[in-house]
């Protein structure tokens, strides 16, 4: 099991940082937007930067969750179902998190957790993958064709 650290925000601060950095994103979506890590870890990978990956997160875990964007800074192993002490922010974390806020994130929040949601599965550092995506339905079509209901107001 892996022990991750890094920095949470909303997706609204991740968009800002991939507008800064002009990542193409695509259509402004709610799945465009929950699967905006695609495209950032292509920038990352593509500019170098291998100690960042980007993943989408729901946090905190449980009631009140909101959907955000993860911006993982280091990884340890630890023995699985283990009590472990907190990862620490330390200077290059803090050095991640300045080049955050600078490219528009706001608030961001430090967090030390286990990898339960397999953000390292397929290691650390960003992989390029060039996927892209087109909506061809709306999210009202997509639930009408899927036998959902969404709720008044969305």
């Amino acid at each position: 099991m892996k022990q991750i650290g890094g920095y949470h925000m909303g997706l609204e601060a991740a968009v800002c940082i991939a507008e800064s950095l002009q990542i193409d994103i695509g259509e402004p979506t709610e799945f465009n937007k929950q699967h905006m890590e695609w495209p950032i870890n292509d920038w990352l990978s593509d500019h170098g930067m291998l100690h960042v990956k980007a993943a989408f997160l729901e946090w905190p875990r449980g009631e009140g969750r909101r959907p955000g964007m993860f911006f993982l800074t280091k990884s340890r192993q630890v023995p699985y179902a283990q009590p472990v002490d907190d990862l620490a922010e330390e200077p290059n974390d803090v050095k991640v998190k300045d080049w955050l806020k600078q490219n528009g994130a706001g608030d961001v929040e430090w967090l030390s957790l286990l990898d339960c949601y397999n953000i390292t599965l397929l290691g650390a550092e960003p992989k390029r993958t060039g996927t892209k995506f087109k909506q061809y339905a709306t999210e009202e079509e997509f639930a009408k064709a899927m036998g959902l209901h969404l709720p008044d107001g969305l």
